[in-house]
Parts: C-alpha cells; sequence; structure tokens
C-alpha cells in the first residue's frame, strides 16, 4: 500500500430539508472508516458554515463544487480525496473532533 493510498477517503454531503424547516442542514459522511472517526457523520446548520470549514480542508473549493438540492434530500457533493486525520478532524468527523 503506497503511503497516499491510505489517506483515500470518499467524502460525501447530503443537503437535509427537514419537514417544516426553512433552512436545509449539510451531513458530511467519509469512508471507508478509519479507527480515528466517529460513528455519526458531522452536521453543518448551513451551506457557507460548510464552505467555510471545507476552504480550510480542501483548497480551491467553492460553491460552485456542489449541487443544489431540489428534493429533501439530496448529494451535494461527493468525490474521492486524500485526507489526513487532522483534515477529517477539522470537518467534525473524528472523535477528537
Amino acid at each position: 500500500m503506497g503511503p497516499g493510498k491510505d489517506r483515500r477517503i470518499r467524502l460525501v454531503i447530503q443537503e437535509i430539508q427537514e419537514p417544516g424547516s426553512r433552512n436545509p442542514q449539510f451531513r458530511v459522511i467519509a469512508y471507508p472508516r478509519r479507527a480515528c472517526m466517529r460513528e455519526d457523520p458531522a452536521v453543518f446548520s448551513s451551506r457557507e458554515e460548510l464552505l467555510k470549514k471545507l476552504r480550510e480542508v480542501i483548497p480551491g473549493i467553492d460553491y460552485r463544487s456542489m449541487a443544489s438540492a431540489d428534493s429533501s434530500t439530496q448529494i451535494v457533493f461527493a468525490r474521492e480525496l486524500e485526507l489526513t486525520d487532522e483534515q477529517l478532524a477539522q470537518l467534525g468527523l473524528t472523535r477528537e473532533a
């Protein structure tokens, strides 16, 4: 296994519109799971909050990188990336986050 292969992860972001809610939430999921990762996804209350955090981890990402949901739940971002455990922590995906 090469040095980058063990850091490869699939990052998926779902936009969730709860019934009766005016503002969507964004759920961030990463797999395959690593030992440091928590069981539940990280949840962001706004697209702006999510983008701010993503920009810290993935240089060059912007709102155009994510689709807009047109249903109650939609995947708005899915990409295979090489992320360190520290970057996963920045996204709120580790137990220590």
